[in-house]
């Protein structure tokens, strides 16, 4: 059996897990203070943004800039980094109005992937990524024909790139191992610009005299959309949620992320959009449903919940009950699709009026105003299927075949929950909101990464890893790699998770 040492990637054997880079002991998670700065520093940034565009868009420039060159460096791990950052970012930057493009966060996460990807050579997944993306292109020449030039290129640009950016996430996470203390700060960067979110949603709320309440609302949602803004606030908790229960933190920077957390889940409530909460506590259900395995984990699980449903209870509640009138109990009693179910079966309808080719992307819009209004789906998997005909739905079925990945078992408990709870989280947001963020993208994506360490306990895991034999549920595919190409592994310097 070949062993690995902290730090060595791998070369010319294995190289879907080419790079494995474990963080040097005492590093695995910030500092309170480091955390609490980082976080803090987008709130008077997002306050600026809103009166200042511009700082928004050099803020995007400057995050595709350091993404680009953390991808073509001696440690292209670090590209998740940065395109999570992006992803936590992009509804930021929309709710600012900066002056990037609508759809910049997804190409610039797309542009980063490719290079990184490409830098660290072939993957297991990248037959079935680049598949499901091509599936997906011949029915482009349908919309070039039907429709003017101009709506043409605006409706590939925004039902295409999310696919896009699926492909590429799939391409760079399946190419690469990372330790837990990595993970975790990968979901601490896309958390951090979440903030900014708040505090613009918090800006709002003050400076409004009178509510009215009833459906989604934009007012507390910071002047723009709610099912977005919800969506990343709810992401914001499972991202924070994720982090804590994966143990890499010490009492301070739990209680500081703690009431990070609270604040996130109070305001995605507030925006009056189900989705948000719904979606994050879907996810955090199925990652509990493999750490209640873990005793060590379970414990943390429980107090934590208790601890969170009380303060939930007996302040949170109370307050927003108050606050409303009642009206936010009502709205989350609603058992509404709010027009989905009608699109759903609008795209379905389409789907069997043009069952081989589809009608092209962006065009089932159409019909979909026959059962509720002109707009875009917000179901990916029945847009698939009305504007792409059966390579829609082969492409469905390579999105399962690569999902299917992140639920696979056998796999340690703390592994499992976290991939698991990632892709359940993406799989919904699709189903309810389909692909208007990059976030599922990304999602999507680390789900499908291979995680050292995830079973140890932390003082175990800031030491990775010896051989393939002290995790053989998160090495599987190493070993199977291992066994197709046999070869020599070079040591590398151990410079910690940076």
């Amino acid at each position: 059996m070949t062993v690995v040492k902290p730090g060595a990637p791998l070369q010319e054997a294995a190289p879907a897990l080419r790079w494995s880079v474990p963080a040097r002991p005492g590093r695995a998670a910030p500092s309170v203070i480091w955390l609490v700065l980082g976080f803090a520093a987008h709130i008077p940034f997002a306050l600026l943004a809103v009166r200042i565009p511009f700082l928004g868009a050099a803020h995007a420039v400057v995050s595709l800039a350091v993404g680009l060159a953390w991808a073509v460096s001696s440690r292209p791990w670090r590209a998740g980094l940065a395109a999570a950052y992006i992803c936590g970012a992009e509804v930021l930057w929309r709710m600012t109005g900066t002056t990037v493009y609508w759809e910049f966060a997804k190409y610039s996460v797309t542009l980063v992937f490719l290079v990184a990807a490409w830098r660290l050579g072939r993957g297991m997944a990248s037959g079935l990524a680049i598949a499901y993306f091509a599936l997906l292109l011949p029915a482009a020449v349908i919309t070039f024909d039907k429709s003017p030039f101009a709506i043409a290129v605006n409706d590939l640009s925004f039902n295409l790139s999310g696919p896009l950016a699926i492909m590429a996430s799939v391409l760079f996470f399946s190419r690469i191992r990372l330790s837990l203390a990595q993970f975790g700060l990968l979901l601490l960067a896309a958390a951090a610009p979440i903030v900014g979110i708040s505090a613009v949603v918090w800006r709002g709320l003050l400076q409004t005299t009178k509510f009215e309440f009833g459906g989604s609302n934009v007012t507390l949602s910071g002047g723009f959309a709610p099912n977005q803004v919800s969506s990343m606030l709810g992401l914001g908790v499972l991202l924070i949620a994720l982090f804590l229960l994966s143990g890499r933190n010490g009492i301070p920077t739990g209680v500081a992320l703690l009431a990070v957390l609270l604040i996130f889940a109070t305001q995605s409530a507030m925006t009056f959009s189900r989705g948000g909460l719904s979606l994050a506590g879907a996810s955090l259900a199925v990652a509990a449903f493999s750490l209640v395995r873990e005793k060590r984990v379970r414990r943390r699980l429980v107090l934590g919940g208790a601890l969170v449903a009380a303060i939930a209870t007996f302040v949170i509640v109370p307050r927003l009950l108050s606050f409303t009138g009642g009206a936010i109990a009502s709205r989350f009693a609603q058992t509404s699709t709010t027009g989905r179910a009608e699109i759903v079966e609008a795209d379905l309808d389409t789907w069997l009026d043009s069952p081989i080719f589809g009608v092209g992307p962006g065009r089932a819009k159409q019909n979909r105003g026959r059962y509720f209004r002109l707009e875009a789906s917000h179901t990916e998997f029945t847009r698939l299927l009305a504007e792409h005909g059966l390579l829609g739905l082969a492409a469905i079925g390579c999105l399962v075949a690569l999902g299917g990945r992140a639920f696979r078992a056998p796999a340690s408990p703390m592994s499992w929950a976290l991939r698991a709870a990632l892709m359940t989280w993406s799989l919904l947001f699709m189903s309810i909101d389909g692909l208007r963020l990059v976030a599922p993208c990304l999602a999507f994506g680390i789900a499908l990464v291979t995680l050292d360490g995830a079973a140890a306990s932390p003082r175990k895991t800031a030491g990775l890893s010896k051989s393939a034999d002290e995790h053989p549920a998160d090495d599987r595919e190493a070993r199977a790699a291992q066994r197709l190409h046999p070869a020599r592994l070079a040591p590398e310097p151990d410079e910690g998770p940076w």
